[in-house]
């Protein structure tokens, strides 16, 4: 009976022990990155502070006017800037919600749907 409350009493320590070790050698956790959000939409106004399109919103299943604010580490694809963004554009934008609810537009892809209507008019 000894030997083996013993062994269990060995047992124990060792799985305690390994535990405490994995915890010591384990990274802290990285801070949480802000979760991304997409959207899809017409611009139907921008300025160099922000960007307002409409877009469906599926839980209502009608169409709605949201703003996206532009900072300094908003990226651009498809254009060199916001200058070249204009009404009528069809956007998509990779966002982070900001506490109070300000949407921050991190990434912006303007859809050049003009450009394949010129190449499919050519191709005519």
């Amino acid at each position: 009976m000894r030997i083996l409350l013993a062994c269990i009493t060995v047992t124990f320590c060792f799985c305690v022990g390994y535990l405490h070790a994995q915890t010591e050698n384990t990274p802290a956790p990285a801070v949480e990155e802000a979760q991304s959000f997409y959207a899809y939409g017409e611009v139907l106004s921008v300025s160099p502070e922000q960007i307002l399109i409409r877009e469906f919103d599926y839980a209502t299943g009608e169409d709605q006017e949201v703003a996206y604010y532009i900072n300094e580490q908003t990226s651009f694809d498809s254009v060199e800037s916001v200058q070249q963004i204009t009404p009528g554009n069809l956007v998509d934008i990779e966002f982070i919600v900001l506490e109070g609810g300000k949407n921050v537009a991190k990434d912006i892809f303007v859809d050049r749907v003009e450009e394949f209507e010129e190449l499919e008019s050519m191709e005519d």
